[in-house]
């Protein structure tokens, strides 16, 4: 394969990283997660219900979120904590979506600048193929040019 082609490309090609944009998603991800990722809402449509399942779940080491919890149109929203070891994990998923999605984008600028790269080196190539083109064209001209004057 192309391998000088290869390692000269590496060579030129521009360091894409930006860790202020790694760290400003991974802030981003915790935030949202102490907002959002380490609750668990549920929709029940009757009280008994809706007590039965707060027994369970504090037995199961979740802590009720009291303030998210809510009652409407005879439906009870009961929101719960995450056990810690639980919101941990969710957490550590969250970081790794964003890291995901953070090496994405550092593949998508790296393929617009080979892209832009190859496009350039195919239009010098053509530049050059057409000069010698035209100047494989002007001697055959002039050979015969050269060749009519002789007889």
């Amino acid at each position: 394969m192309h391998t000088d082609l290869i390692q000269e490309l590496k060579a030129r090609m521009p360091d894409f990283t930006n860790e202020a944009k790694l760290a400003n998603l991974e802030v981003l991800t915790t935030k949202t997660h102490e907002r959002e990722g380490k609750y668990k809402k549920q929709v029940f449509n009757n009280f008994p219900q809706a007590l039965k399942e707060i027994d369970t779940k504090l037995k199961s080491k979740y802590k009720i979120a009291a303030e998210l919890c809510k009652s409407l149109s005879g439906k009870y929203i009961l929101v719960f904590e995450l056990p810690p070891a639980e919101s941990k994990k969710v957490l550590e998923q969250a970081l790794k979506v964003a890291r995901n999605e953070y090496d994405k984008w550092i593949t998508e600028q790296q393929n617009e600048w080979l892209d832009r790269e190859l496009e350039e080196a195919l239009l010098e190539k053509a530049k050059i193929h057409t000069k010698n083109q035209e100047e494989d064209n002007a001697k055959f001209k002039a050979s015969l040019l050269k060749a009519l004057q002789s007889n």
